[in-house]
């Protein structure tokens, strides 16, 4: 009995893998369009806080990132100065008092004043590696993205990404889905 089944379980697990592709397709095609929308939604602003408020909730709502931080970097001064991040609860909050230089030990880190510097950079083990304190609010974050902002050869400044909330794993591919938003929303914060 078992023997006459196979057949059809081939074929079931068949259907299956076919529906998962198409339902993996049209997520693809839903997320693609939603950020053409976004994109065209900030080229249409002239409003420097509504595109950086913009760029943050989109990299929540349809990155699919549980929390994101929008800095903007000034090479010449060497610091970089928050704009909006999420909290601990997954909230939206402006983090405008947040200015900092960038060390050297995150130039490195983080690839920049190198020559080919990367389009991103996955931090693993965050929490473990750099030692967060109690009240800090990178506490228990394990995987850390970060995603330069770039005009040209110029950073203008960096996306953070975490899972902290729901505690899934981040991987490279899921920052490279960012790259081609990454790219608009730092020509759109340029402009």
């Amino acid at each position: 009995d078992l023997i006459a089944l196979i057949p059809f379980a081939a074929q079931a697990a068949a259907a299956i893998q076919k529906a998962r592709l198409l339902d993996e397709r049209e997520r693809v095609a839903n997320e693609q369009r939603r950020l053409m929308e976004i994109i065209a939604a900030m080229n249409a602003t002239a409003d420097l806080t509504t595109i950086l408020r913009m760029v943050r909730d989109t990299v929540v709502e349809v990155g699919g990132f549980d929390r994101a931080g929008l800095y903007l970097y000034n090479e010449a001064t060497g610091y970089m100065h928050g704009t909006w991040g999420t909290d601990r609860e997954g909230n939206a909050e402006d983090i405008h008092y947040d200015v900092k230089p960038v060390s050297d030990d995150d130039r490195r880190l983080w690839g920049l004043g190198t020559a080919g510097c990367p389009d991103f950079v996955l931090l693993e083990h965050y929490h473990e590696s750099y030692q967060t304190s109690h009240d800090h609010a990178m506490r228990g974050v394990d995987a850390h993205g970060i995603v330069h902002l770039r005009v040209n050869e110029e950073i203008v400044g960096f996306i953070g990404v975490d899972n902290l909330l729901s505690q899934r794993p981040i991987t490279s591919a899921d920052l490279e889905r960012l790259l081609p938003f990454a790219h608009q929303a730092a020509a759109a914060i340029h402009k």
